[in-house]
């Protein structure tokens, strides 16, 4: 199936990854697709792989080095960064908090709202670095979770 597969369709938020993703730039993009599809395709562990290494690639182009990450606080929900992105982004900016609030597992919620806010966020003060380590953070730590289950 080309057009809506369920992998990218059937999230519990009624959003459809590429109405986000699609907004976010070629790496980032890339490593939401890989988070929200995760469960959907048969192959999870290789697709939170693939996320980190989007995310790895976005910091390697700028030429960030890993940033020490000690917490793993996600965006406050009721303040998910709104007034700090572009207004012909707000739309994603939106359907991206809609998954993020819809996402039952939380170590990927997290790592959905980094992405997201380092995607949307325009404000100099801000740092994405920070917030795609975060990202990584959450992310191998549900690798870390499912390896133990297994």
């Amino acid at each position: 199936m080309v057009n809506a597969p369920p992998h990218y369709t059937g999230h519990p938020s009624g959003i459809e990854q590429i109405e986000v993703s699609r907004f976010m730039g070629f790496c980032l993009g890339s490593a939401w697709k890989y988070l929200f599809r995760r469960d959907g395709k048969g192959a999870p562990m290789e697709d939170l792989q693939k996320a980190i290494w989007y995310l790895r690639e976005w910091a390697k182009q700028r030429g960030l080095d890993a940033v020490d990450v000690t917490t793993q606080e996600s965006p406050h929900a009721d303040a998910f960064f709104w007034e700090d992105c572009a207004p012909n982004l707000r739309d994603a900016v939106k359907k991206a908090h809609r998954v993020v609030s819809h996402e039952p597992n939380k170590n990927i919620a997290m790592a959905l709202a980094f992405v997201a806010r380092a995607a949307f966020v325009e404000d100099d003060n801000y740092t994405e670095a920070k917030d795609i380590a975060r990202a990584i953070a959450a992310i191998e730590l549900e690798i870390t979770q499912r390896k133990a289950e297994a």
